[in-house]
């Protein structure tokens, strides 16, 4: 699991400045009116495409530690369940 997210972390990473560096490789001001590419395209979407699923390992995450949480707090009697 973590071995997992650190590798879509790092991916996530490539993809970002890939991306950036292909987008200002002619500068800063020439950027604008560059046209982008089929391959400009199919990185930047996968930068997006990985965000997007590092958000979603991000809130699954969340739920299994608050799950973990209660569930510990009703075996230790500090919370009743709620049937």
């Amino acid at each position: 699991w973590v071995v997992t997210s650190l590798a879509i972390v790092a991916g996530q990473l490539l993809l970002g400045v890939e991306s950036w560096l292909v987008r200002f490789a002619d500068g800063m001001s020439n950027s604008e009116f560059r046209r982008i590419t089929e391959s400009d395209a199919i990185l930047r979407t996968g930068h997006a495409l990985v965000g997007y699923l590092l958000f979603a390992l991000t809130i699954v995450l969340a739920v299994k530690v608050h799950r973990a949480t209660v569930n510990s707090r009703i075996e230790t009697g500090i919370l009743e369940a709620v049937a």
